[in-house]
Formats: structure tokens, C-alpha cells, sequence
């Protein structure tokens, strides 16, 4: 089984995505459909 770690702004890994828009999470990167929402 291959063991694969969080992504960080530092080294590549895994991302969790959000469509939240009222997020201020640091953990997740937003879709394209919340950065649309926003602008």
C-alpha cells in the first residue's frame, strides 16, 4: 500500500478541495466554482 502525505505550501502530497465560500480554512484549496462565487 503506498502511504501518501498532505500537500503544504512546501512539498507536494494530497489537497482537499472545498467549494465553501465562507471558509478560512488554511487546509483546503478552493474549486473554481467558489472562486467564481466570489468574484
Amino acid at each position: 500500500m503506498i502511504s501518501l502525505e498532505d500537500a503544504s505550501l512546501t512539498k507536494k502530497g494530497i489537497v482537499k478541495l472545498s467549494s465553501a465560500t465562507d471558509s478560512d480554512s488554511e487546509a483546503l484549496a478552493a474549486t473554481p466554482k467558489a472562486v467564481h462565487a466570489v468574484m
